[in-house]
């Protein structure tokens, strides 16, 4: 067979995973936006992809998060280009990478002593806008759910609706299926002009761009996405920490 072993990123060497991943002149601008340049040096210098693993795991936690999401993306980012998808610029891909390092960070850290501190309180929706809050739970694969509730701008409750889930793959998908019922349900009472709360900037990014549809939960998100732009003549998704999604 005459394979073609030549990255097809950069279309310059033969592309093996030190290649791939730490050698090829695009995935470099990768790691210099995230600020990452001396430890994809050291990974460079790595002689097996076990010795590239440990080097890793012996950086910062921030560090670590990024490049081992990094590696992630840019291996999907690889495999979208060899299917003849488009490259994205390094510098949106770092963002979205930086922003989901920042998310898991938090997620994966107990929760600090409760501090006294002024009640956030709701916001009222910009003109005729109704307001969507969004939320999922996750605790493992047979326990999580999600919820929304919908206000208009006085504050009134138009609707509200919880529900159980399960096989869940992790708190992101909890988030997507809360996404989802709402979208459903607004776009059902002939809802128009929305504004969309949530806590998760990866869903933030999700509705925002096309960098998560080829996930596992791209088909989901499309659908979301094709719903929004059929029924709505106005749409908005704002990111808030979790005191305000109340």
């Amino acid at each position: 067979m005459d394979v073609d072993l030549r990255c097809v990123m950069c279309g310059r060497f033969n592309e093996d995973a030190g290649h791939l991943i730490s050698k090829c002149k695009t995935v470099k601008k990768v790691w210099q936006e995230l600020n990452l340049k001396v430890l994809r040096a050291k990974l460079e210098q790595q002689l097996s992809g076990k010795n590239a693993l440990q080097t890793i795991y012996r950086s910062p936690e921030a560090e670590q998060m990024k490049a081992i999401l990094c590696l992630w993306h840019w291996w999907r980012e690889r495999n979208g280009v060899r299917e003849g998808g488009k490259p994205r610029n390094p510098a949106d891909l770092s963002y979205l990478i930086m922003s989901q390092a920042g998310e898991l960070i938090r997620l994966n850290k107990e929760d600090p002593p409760v501090k006294i501190r002024g009640r956030v309180h709701w916001k009222r929706p910009a003109h005729d806008n109704l307001k969507i809050n969004i939320d999922g739970a996750y605790r493992s694969i047979t326990q999580g759910g999600w919820g929304f509730v919908i206000r208009d701008r006085s504050g009134a409750v138009i609707q509200a609706r919880a529900g159980a889930a399960v096989h869940l793959m992790d708190a992101f998908h909890a988030e997507v299926l809360a996404c989802a019922e709402a979208i459903r349900s607004a776009s059902e009472r002939g809802m128009s002009r929305i504004e969309l709360e949530t806590n998760s900037m990866m869903l933030r990014q999700a509705l925002q761009d096309n960098s998560f549809n080829l996930s596992a939960l791209g088909g989901v998100i499309l659908e979301i996405k094709h719903e929004i732009s059929m029924c709505f003549h106005s749409f908005c998704v704002n990111y808030c920490r979790r005191d305000c999604n109340k």
